[in-house]
């Protein structure tokens, strides 16, 4: 899911090909203002169930695969609102819930002479997705620098987003028939 996300800054590449640069701040605010009112329910919802989870999950990045199409085949000002209104529901089905999911499978017990490492586990689970998102937002640029060589404008980087949302559902999809993110007596237990 996170190689799907790059950075904000190519939504404001692309727009601003197609929009005056003194509305590019309206699109942040979309994109903040609807994760703010959605993320709640949605948590709620993905807390029903490892099951529930998984769908909001899945769901989320179905939504993202909506934003980049809209991003790169509706060059418009309308376009680029709808994208960033995409953009803002996927985060709120995602974001925190990712989040969530990752805590439910830290472990919550001390080990002897070290005491709990749950920080430890954050921090190399943050470094893990700052490696991967350094990665796609390169990748991210090559596209679009590629596309925009060939005259189609700044597109690729939201192909290449569509096609890592789409391997990421078949990834949440396998590991949660045949892996641990699917079962719900392999969450830890909060203590």
């Amino acid at each position: 899911l996170y190689f799907a996300r790059f950075d904000a800054s190519f939504v404001t590449l692309r727009a601003k090909t197609v929009m005056d640069k003194a509305s590019l701040p309206i699109l942040t605010s979309i994109m903040m203002l609807t994760q703010a009112v959605l993320a709640t329910p949605m948590g709620l919802k993905a807390k029903e169930s490892v099951q529930s989870r998984n769908m909001v999950i899945i769901a989320g990045i179905a939504v993202l695969i909506g934003a980049n199409a809209a991003l790169a085949f509706i060059p418009s000002f309308s376009g680029m609102v709808l994208g960033a209104l995409l953009i803002g529901v996927h985060m709120a089905m995602t974001h925190g819930v990712t989040i969530g999911m990752l805590s439910s499978y830290m472990p919550q017990t001390s080990i002897p002479g070290i005491g709990k490492i749950t920080g430890t586990v954050w921090s190399f689970s943050d470094f893990i997705l700052g490696l991967v998102l350094s990665f796609s937002n390169s990748l991210a640029g090559y596209l679009a620098d590629k596309t925009a060589a060939q005259g189609l404008g700044n597109i690729g980087c939201f192909g290449g987003g569509a096609v890592a949302c789409v391997l990421s559902i078949c990834a949440v999809l396998v590991f949660s028939q045949f892996g641990s993110i699917g079962k719900e007596d392999l969450v830890a237990k909060k203590a």
